[in-house]
């Protein structure tokens, strides 16, 4: 054991601060992401969405910005999915096909510009999908290196997603009042959260390429090398301030104790940097979102419209058709529940069957 008692021995004890603070990091941005969503006031049933915004824009609001990844969320493609048919419910699209699980098709309206769309986010998402694709195509989703389908979208909108979804929905979230700007500290929370999780990885492949390998890696692994840093300067202080060598004594007592532990230490450490992924994962978008007032009070009314739809269209789909004030029907196309049902992910497949029937798109 003496050679436990040598690795914790001076500054190398450094490494033991280390991981204490990457977890004291790591357990501070889990508390941000809740304490930034924190909302302690009662969800009341809504009977219909807040007006303005779409049901992926809402998603976007619900999610602090993620885009999928983590295990139950909507996929790209299924995003991607509702926006084109919450198009073709209000009129902007004339014609949407399901080819099969992975294709579709759609022909936008010729009027498409003098349709009212309430939502600023889907008529940018329409303007892009006119320049980038076309008024009408067929999409197939992408495929991955194993030849199957990957959710990843579709070949065609994936040409503008990224910048629709991280530039122009954050501006029409700022914009709103809806969201504040990234502060410093969100930077910096974002970069640490890349460094620990994918940083770590992708470094040991770029540092088989000299210089410039190298440069990335120092790049990518700033935000741990400063915390190594601070834990370098915390050791110092304890062994000016503290006996150290009791801690080391006591650590090397115990594990003379429990050899054991030994055996599992790779494994603690394997298992460690998951729970640490999945917390980031899960809570870096929204622990960086500067969430305002007006904000939570739009995630509270779509909160209180989903608990409406458990309720009410969990065994059917409401909708509408346009009538004029002679309650006569002008417009044939009807505006279902559905997009909000998959939006909210409790849309069952009974639902797409009766969202077939009722459209006749498949």
């Amino acid at each position: 054991m003496g050679s436990i008692y040598n690795f914790l021995d001076g500054q190398k004890f450094s490494f033991v601060i280390f991981f204490l603070l990457i977890f004291i990091v790591v357990f501070y941005i889990r508390y941000r992401g809740l304490k930034n969503y924190q909302d302690n006031r009662t969800v009341v049933a809504q009977y219909n969405p807040p007006v303005g915004i779409s049901p992926v824009f809402s998603r976007y609001l619900i999610t602090g910005g993620r885009l999928g990844g983590m295990t139950g969320e909507i996929s790209i493609s299924g995003l991607q999915t509702i926006m084109l048919i919450d198009l073709y419910e209000h009129g902007a699209l004339n014609e949407l096909k399901f080819i099969d699980d992975h294709t579709l098709s759609y022909k936008i309206n010729p009027d498409y510009k003098n349709k009212i769309l309430q939502n600023e986010d889907s008529a940018i998402f329409l303007d892009y999908l006119v320049s980038k694709v076309g008024k009408e195509a067929t999409l197939k989703e992408e495929i991955n290196k194993k030849g199957g389908n990957s959710g990843d979208g579709y070949a065609g909108i994936n040409l503008f997603w990224s910048k629709y979804w991280f530039k122009d929905l954050f501006n029409l979230s700022t914009k709103s009042g809806y969201m504040k700007k990234d502060s410093i500290l969100s930077y910096f929370i974002s970069w640490f959260s890349v460094s620990i999780t994918f940083g770590v990885f992708f470094s040991m492949f770029l540092m088989l390429i000299p210089f410039v390998g190298y440069f990335i890696v120092a790049i990518i692994l700033i935000p741990l090398l400063l915390i190594f840093g601070v834990s370098i300067l915390l050791n110092m202080m304890l062994q000016y301030v503290f006996n150290t060598n009791l801690i080391f004594e006591f650590i090397s007592n115990s594990l003379k104790t429990h050899q054991l532990l030994l055996v599992f230490v790779p494994f603690l450490v394997f298992l460690s940097w998951i729970i640490i992924f999945m917390i980031l994962g899960s809570s870096t978008k929204k622990a960086v979102t500067n969430i305002t007032p007006k904000g939570k009070d739009i995630i509270l009314q779509l909160k209180g419209y989903m608990e409406f739809l458990k309720k009410t269209d969990l065994d059917r789909l409401s909708y509408s058709i346009n009538r004029d004030s002679n309650k006569n029907i002008t417009d044939t196309t009807k505006d279902t529940s559905f997009v909000w049902l998959a939006i909210f992910s409790i849309a069952k497949d009974k639902h797409w069957d009766q969202f077939y029937e009722i459209h006749g798109v498949k």
